[in-house]
This record gives C-alpha cells, structure tokens and sequence, in this order.
C-alpha cells in the first residue's frame, strides 16, 4: 500500500505522549501512529469489507 504524507496539529502534551511512546517502543512516529489508529479501529470492530466499501465509494 502506498503511504501519502499527512499533515496533522497536535497539542504539546500530545506531541511530547507521542515522543514518549516513541522512546517506550524504540519505534518511530509513523509507527506508533499507525499502530494507535490501528488499534481505535479494532475496539470499532472496522471490517476489511468496510474498507474496500469505503476506499470504491471515495474512489481511493
């Protein structure tokens, strides 16, 4: 899959949870985002049919 740059604001404390998680995992920003989004979408219980219908209806 391709990775598209986005651009995002953050609080300071979010900035620096996320600097923190970072040092915690040895991983980088990108990581530990993605792994946190990931995360949310599984407690939402997002299906892969979900994704597909979303990506074909956005023509993503």
């Amino acid at each position: 899959m391709a990775k598209k740059q986005t651009s995002v604001r953050m609080t300071d404390e979010v900035r620096m949870l996320l600097e923190i998680l970072c040092e915690k995992r040895n991983h980088n920003q990108v990581e530990v985002i993605e792994a946190g989004i990931r995360s949310e979408a599984r407690k939402e219980k997002i299906t892969a049919k979900e994704i597909r219908n979303f990506k074909d209806k956005n023509k993503i």
